[in-house]
């Protein structure tokens, strides 16, 4: 009879690749043919030692089959077992699913701040006036300019009311004669010729805060 071990296999997420099973689907261990391969499932590793078991001469005796941390196990059998003797064999291994490290959470992208828009609001009499001339609130280039033309204007219109209470001069009217002065004398400016009077509107504003 030739020395040879049956072996039972007791496997988690692997199988046996070698020894083959004969035909009858039983798996042997003999001395030419001793190594045994183990493979794992798809995604699992060999993180845990495994045991082969056997039968002694008095008692049961187990030998480890050491972990390797991949998908493969490779077990030799000693070269003084006795095929005879030590039988039953028992191959007891499993397999366990990798742990996949979940990436990083990233922090989401901070959304952009839409563009401020340019407050066009008038808040002083410089703002409406260069509303009137459409000049952009944020353009200051002509602001000692402007400014000067409205503290003319509200100085001829102080003497025209002949007026030393400011009451009247911080009327809404008084303010829309004060913008059309500057204004006219900004859109005038550089303009040599003599304006003898003021349009026709201006003047009726004018005759309205006189009276």
């Amino acid at each position: 009879m030739a020395q040879r071990a049956e072996v039972s296999a007791k496997l988690t997420n692997c199988k046996l690749t070698a020894p083959e099973p004969d035909s009858e689907g039983k798996i042997y261990v003999t001395p030419d043919n001793h190594t045994i391969i183990l493979k794992a499932d798809d995604g699992c590793t060999f993180e845990t030692d495994g045991t082969f078991t056997y039968q002694g001469e008095y008692n049961e005796l187990t030998d480890p089959v050491p972990a390797s941390h991949t998908d493969s196990v490779t077990f030799t059998l000693d070269d003084d077992f006795d095929y005879y003797q030590f039988q039953p064999v028992t191959l007891t291994m499993s397999a366990t699913k990798k742990e996949v490290t979940p990436p990083e959470p990233t922090e989401p992208d901070t959304p952009t701040e839409p563009d401020t828009p340019t407050d066009t609001t008038p808040k002083t009499q410089l703002d409406v006036l260069k509303n009137s001339l459409r000049i952009p609130l944020d353009l200051k280039d002509d602001d000692s300019l402007l400014q000067s033309y409205i503290d003319g204007a509200t100085e001829y219109l102080k003497s025209t009311l002949d007026e030393d209470d400011m009451t009247r001069l911080d009327s809404k009217r008084a303010k829309v004669v004060i913008n059309a002065l500057a204004e006219l004398m900004y859109q005038n400016r550089g303009d040599s010729t003599v304006t003898k009077d003021l349009p026709f509107t201006l003047r009726a504003l004018l005759n309205q805060l006189k009276y």
